[in-house]
C-alpha cells in the first residue's frame, strides 16, 4: 500500500540476517528489525498509527534532531538567543527536535538499504528555529550481520548552528526480558525537571549494576548517563535463555545515553546522544555535555546499527 505521496507506508530491506521495516511518513523512522536466524523481533512495533501518533518516540528507532529536553524551549548559543516550541508533555520544554514527527522522502531504495531525507516542510521549520538551512538524509542499510543507519546532517546556511543528534531505541520486551549491559560511564544527578543538575553521582543510583548486566523488567528511568573517554559507546542486549545477544554501537560523539523506562512497561528506550538533556544550558564544558557547533557548509555523517552474536 502508498500514501498519498506515492511512497509506500511500509518499506521493507532485508538479507539473510535482517528483515527492517522503515515509514517514510512516520519520522522516516525503522519500526522494526527482525533478527531472522532466531525470529527475534529487537524493536517495540507500532500497532497502528493511532498508536504511533500517541507516542511517536515510544517504538522503533526515532531519529532526533536535535534530541533531549531543553529547559523552557530556551538558551544562549554563542551570542545569539534561540527559543523553540514547548513539546514536552512531561514539562514546559522542548524535547526531540524537528524530525521525528514529520514526513521524509524516499530517494533511494535497493534490497539491502534504503535512502531519505527531510522533506521541505521540515527544512523549512529548522530554518525557522535555527536561523539557517538544514538538510538530513538518513541511509539504512544491512551489509551482512551488521543492521546500521547513517545519517548526516548539513548546514546550507551562513552561519554555525548549535549540533546535537540522537536515536530513541526502543526495545520490546513484549515476549520476553532482556539483559542490559552499558558501557562504564558515569550517572547524572536528574532534577525534579527530569533533566541533569549539572552534577555526577560518585556511585550509580538508578542505573546501579548496568555496568555488569542487569534484568531490562528491574529497570525503572528517566536517567541520563555519560560513557566515560576513551570507552566505546556500545550497549549489550542479552537474549534470557538463547546464547545469543546484540552488540548496539554508535559513533564515538555519542559520549551520552539517556535510559527510560517507565514502571511495568513492555519495553525499555536505550538512546545514545552526542549531546545530554538540556546541554545547552548546563554552563559545562562543551567536552562534558557534548555542545557541538555546525558550520556553514559543513556536513556530519554518523553511523548506528546493532551486529548479533552467538546464538
Amino acid at each position: 500500500m502508498a500514501n498519498a505521496r506515492g511512497i509506500p507506508a511500509q518499506s521493507v530491506v532485508e538479507n539473510d540476517y535482517w528483515r527492517m521495516a522503515v515509514v517514510p511518513d512516520w519520522g522516516g523512522q525503522m519500526t522494526s528489525l527482525v533478527y531472522r536466524p532466531a525470529n527475534e523481533e529487537l524493536l517495540r512495533v507500532p500497532p497502528s498509527h493511532e498508536a504511533w501518533l500517541a507516542q511517536p518516540y515510544l517504538y522503533g528507532i526515532p531519529i532526533l534532531f536535535p534530541p533531549g529536553r531543553i529547559r523552557g524551549g530556551e538558551f544562549r548559543w554563542r551570542n545569539e538567543t534561540y527559543h523553540w516550541p514547548k513539546t514536552d508533555t512531561a514539562g514546559p520544554n522542548h524535547l526531540h527536535g524537528f524530525v521525528a514527527n514529520q514526513p521524509w522522502d524516499v530517494v533511494d531504495w535497493t534490497p539491502h538499504s534504503m535512502a531519505l531525507e527531510t522533506d521541505a516542510a521540515a527544512d523549512e521549520t529548522m530554518a525557522r528555529y535555527f536561523g539557517a538551512r538544514v538538510h538530513l538524509t538518513v541511509r539504512y542499510v544491512l551489509e551482512g550481520p551488521w543492521a546500521g543507519i547513517r545519517v548526516a546532517v548539513r548546514n546550507d546556511g551562513q552561519k554555525a548552528i548549535p549540533f546535537g543528534v540522537g536515536f530513541h531505541t526502543t526495545w520490546t520486551m513484549t515476549e520476553h526480558d532482556w539483559t542490559l549491559i552499558l558501557p562504564s560511564g558515569d550517572e547524572w544527578e536528574m532534577g525534579e525537571d527530569l533533566m541533569p543538575t549539572g552534577r555526577f553521582l560518585a556511585e550509580p543510583l538508578v542505573l546501579k549494576g548496568l555496568g555488569q548486566g542487569r534484568s531490562a523488567r528491574d529497570v525503572v528511568a528517566d536517567t541520563c548517563y555519560r560513557v566515560r573517554d576513551g570507552v566505546s559507546p556500545e550497549v549489550i542486549m542479552r537474549h534470557p535463555v538463547l546464547p545469543l545477544q546484540f552488540r548496539w554501537r554508535a559513533d564515538e560523539p555519542f559520549r551520552h545515553l539517556v535510559v527510560y523506562r517507565p514502571a511495568e512497561s513492555p519495553f525499555i528506550c536505550v538512546e545514545p546522544y552526542t549531546w545530554t538533556h538540556n546541554a545547552v544550558n548546563l554552563g559545562l564544558p562543551d567536552a562534558v555535555t557534548g555542545v557541538a557547533g555546525l558550520n556553514p557548509g559543513e556536513t556530519r555523517v554518523y553511523a548506528y546499527g546493532v551486529s548479533p552474536e552467538g546464538g
